[in-house]
């Protein structure tokens, strides 16, 4: 888009280039010529002054009164008329030093609009400048008024050139729109001063050349005075010099006259079509703003009517499936028909549209091709349409915009009018595929959003049947659909038969069981590629008890493929026709295999889940089988021996008894650990120390081995501490209980004040050494771990022969 902005800005700049040169070429020209007339004139003076008639008069005139007054009136007229001569060459300075000024506006301008840095072209226009400058003074060295004017201008300049100099160290976006204003304040005041001097200038030698002319009047009257004194020769001279002039200035003046308003009117065209160009810049930056279509054309439409003094305007785009022209926008007499419809060369629009050229009618309303337009009567046709095509890449025409002016106005379209809309719809054509690029984004955007709406609803579910619920969820809440079902495919019976729905009575979904042959949803899993029915009144195959009890007029079957074999089949519907466009295809696909392969994470996580508990059971009859089954076997046998055994001997009865109880307390403490195993909330529950007793029974149950524990009233711990406690607590002693062959074993929990919660782990085994790599010592690994995910730290002490201690420590 940013680039289509660019290739606008370029565009307009050329217009204003092109615009700009011929209005300054033509200015040039007419101060050429008035250089060229002032020349002649000068030149007349001095060498058509005399003819020989004159001469052969003068000879004749032997007075010497009358020769001393003619040469007196020559010198005296000569004299008065060279300050006006003079400022006439000042004006023609003046000229070209206005022109060239003019360029380097336009060049400055140029320049900005690109954001250029050559800086060639305005270099070559700025010593042009200075060169006319030079000249201009050097012709007005003896008149101060124009001297101090082009100072002040030399003044100007130089603010100008400090300015320029300023943006080209830092040519930034920001210093350009500085500059822009910068320079253009400077360029303005420079317009008005060349102006006005210019202009008092001018005033000035019209003023000069008026008053020679009444000098010439007065000298005549001194010269026919003093010839009716002496000779009527000399009469006769000084009344044809008189003449002479008196036509030649005449005829220079009307010659300025007409030349001055001629540039003036040149002057007004080029500001006519600076207001253009402005307007022209002014709407191209706004439509880069505008991404909505309908807006881009109303603004484009009101903006060209506006340029060309008028109220009626439209924009045709073309439909390419019905291959018309349909009316988008209409104003003032066009817009009660928006929605309006042309074939190909049907009406003015239809036959740009066909030829893809512009098209004036400057009487349309006895145009023979003239098609009536919804709300408007004929006695109010237009008096002039024009319509120009709008192209995207400058090929294919997408549209075609046009103006009118109605009877009462009185006008026609020419060139300048032909000109003006064309820009308006290079513009409209550029905006136009910007909005549709824009929308294609946005329509790209909001699949995006919708697939992952639908990952975050699919894949949060592990259940196969909350899967299936989720994707026809998804469909109605996210996607808009009316109604939506999920068809399983039963392999014994080759029927598809609902799973999932919603938004279809349950007396509808009973009837549904559709066979894969002969049907269109079986077509759907027979070939694999989704079936779209965009009107179900044009299929007499369907069911159509189902499609008249849900009012179904559209759906679309879409296969749901798992690993190579179709587990079944999406469908959606709408209760209204609906057209299914390829982006529908593709979302609609992307979603069913996003649903696929929920279905495969949801059979790997049952399959998981039942490994899971399979694993666990296995567990479980091993911590059976090795803790609780032994300590009960070695109590059935001490039970069966006790009453025999107190018969003979009631003291070692007693110490039967004892070992007896010890064994039962510890095989229901192991049942308790193992019950904690099967509940893990139960273990989150029970306080810490309950834990540690319990696994101390447990231990002394097992392996006879006495646990003296020494546990302090702890604080509410975080559950995953309480845990990771409670599992390095168990796994110490059971590595006591396998490989420390310790006599006891001794247990502390203990706490402080700053909520520092201290497990201390001791026997009096055989201990092991730290620095040696053993592989029995797996359990000293995890036991690490599980403190360093908590936070705590866990030190171990060791010494063959001297037992071992693992300490943990775990603060706040």
């Amino acid at each position: 888009m940013l680039i289509r902005g660019v290739v606008t800005e370029v565009s307009i700049s050329r217009l204003v280039r092109g615009y700009r040169q011929r209005a300054m070429e033509s200015a040039a020209t007419d101060r050429l010529r008035i250089a060229s007339i002032m020349k002649r004139s000068s030149s007349f003076v001095v060498g058509k002054l005399l003819s020989r008639t004159q001469i052969s008069l003068i000879g004749m005139s032997i007075l010497l009164l009358t020769a001393l007054g003619s040469v007196a009136v020559m010198a005296y007229v000569n004299i008065n008329t060279s300050d006006a001569f003079q400022a006439g060459y000042v004006i023609t300075d003046l000229a070209h030093l206005q022109r060239e000024i003019s360029r380097l506006r336009a060049e400055t301008n140029r320049l900005l609009w690109n954001t250029s840095a050559n800086y060639t072209t305005l270099e070559r226009y700025r010593n042009t400048v200075d060169t006319h400058m030079e000249l201009a003074l050097t012709e007005a060295v003896n008149n101060p008024r124009v001297t101090t004017g082009l100072k002040n201008i030399q003044f100007l300049l130089e603010q100008y050139d400090y300015y320029l100099r300023r943006l080209r160290l830092n040519p930034t976006t920001l210093q350009y729109e500085t500059a822009a204003y910068q320079l253009g304040e400077v360029l303005d005041l420079l317009d008005k001063q060349i102006l006005s001097l210019y202009s008092s200038e001018e005033t000035l030698f019209y003023k000069d050349i008026s008053d020679a002319l009444r000098l010439q009047r007065t000298i005549q009257a001194m010269t026919i005075g003093i010839g009716s004194l002496f000779l009527l020769v000399s009469v006769l001279l000084i009344r044809s010099i008189s003449q002479t002039l008196k036509g030649e200035f005449k005829r220079t003046y009307h010659r300025l006259e007409m030349e001055v308003n001629e540039r003036r009117h040149v002057e007004e065209e080029l500001r006519r079509r600076n207001v253009y160009l402005a307007a022209l810049h002014e709407t191209s930056l706004a439509l880069m703003k505008r991404m909505e279509p309908a807006d881009l054309l109303e603004a484009l439409t009101a903006r060209a009517a506006q340029l060309l003094g008028t109220e009626h305007g439209y924009v045709y785009l073309v439909d390419q499936e019905h291959q018309e022209l349909e009316r988008k926008v209409g104003i003032g007499l066009f817009s009660q028909s928006i929605g309006f419809r042309l074939k190909a060369g049907t009406g003015l629009a239809g036959k740009v549209w066909q030829s893809g050229k512009v098209r004036v009618e400057n009487n349309y309303a006895e145009w023979l091709g003239r098609v009536d337009t919804p709300g408007i009567v004929p006695s109010a046709a237009p008096r002039a349409v024009m319509g120009v095509p709008l192209t995207v890449a400058e090929q294919d025409i997408v549209g075609v915009i046009g103006v009118a002016y109605d009877l009462n106005s009185g006008r026609t379209f020419g060139n300048s009018e032909v000109e003006v809309l064309q820009g308006f719809a290079r513009l409209a054509s550029i905006a136009l595929d910007n909005a549709q690029l824009f929308e294609q984004a946005n329509q790209r955007m909001r699949q995006i959003e919708v697939l992952y709406r639908a990952d975050e609803d699919l894949y949060r579910h592990l259940k196969i049947e909350q899967v299936l619920q989720s994707l026809v969820d998804v469909a109605v809440n996210i996607l808009n659909v009316d109604k939506s079902v999920l068809f399983v495919l039963e392999e014994h019976t080759q029927h598809l038969k609902p799973r999932a729905a919603r938004g279809f009575r349950e007396t509808t979904l009973a009837q549904m069981d559709f066979p894969l042959h002969n049907t269109l949803i079986g077509q759907a899993v027979l070939t694999g590629k989704p079936v779209a029915i965009e009107d179900t009144h044009d299929h007499t195959d369907l069911n159509r008890a189902i499609i008249e009890a849900e009012n179904i007029h559209a759906c679309l079957h879409i296969p749901i493929v798992l690993e190579e074999r179709v587990f079944g089949v999406f469908n959606v519907n709408y209760t209204v026709p609906h057209h299914f466009t390829n982006d529908d295809l593709r979302l609609f696909t992307a979603l069913a295999q996003r649903t696929a392969r929920a279905i495969k994470n949801a059979y790997l996580y049952e399959q998981a889940q039942q490994a899971a508990t399979l694993e666990e059971r296995q567990r479980l009859a091993r911590e059976l089988h090795d803790a609780v089954t032994q300590t009960l076997f070695s109590a059935s046998i001490i039970a069966d021996v006790l009453p025999r055994l107190w018969a003979i001997n009631q003291e070692e009865g007693v110490r039967r008894l004892t070992e007896l109880r010890e064994l039962t307390r510890g095989a229901m403490a192991e049942m308790r650990t193992l019950l904690l195993e099967l509940r893990p909330t139960a273990l989150a529950d029970t306080p810490l120390s309950d834990l540690l007793y319990q696994l101390s029974d447990a231990i002394r149950g097992r392996a006879r081995l006495p646990v003296h524990i020494t546990a302090d009233e702890v604080c509410e711990l975080p559950q995953d501490v309480k845990v990771a406690f409670y599992r390095i607590a168990q796994e110490a002693l059971n590595n006591i209980a396998k490989h420390a062959a310790a006599s006891y074993a001794r247990i502390e929990l203990h706490t402080n004040p700053h909520g520092t919660i201290t497990l201390n782990i001791q026997d009096d085994g055989k201990g092991f050494n730290l620095n040696q790599n053993l592989p029995d010592h797996l359990g000293l690994y995890i036991m690490r771990e599980r403190a360093e995910s908590v936070g705590a730290r866990l030190t171990i002490e060791s010494q063959i022969g001297k037992g071992t201690g693992v300490y943990v420590v775990w603060r706040a």
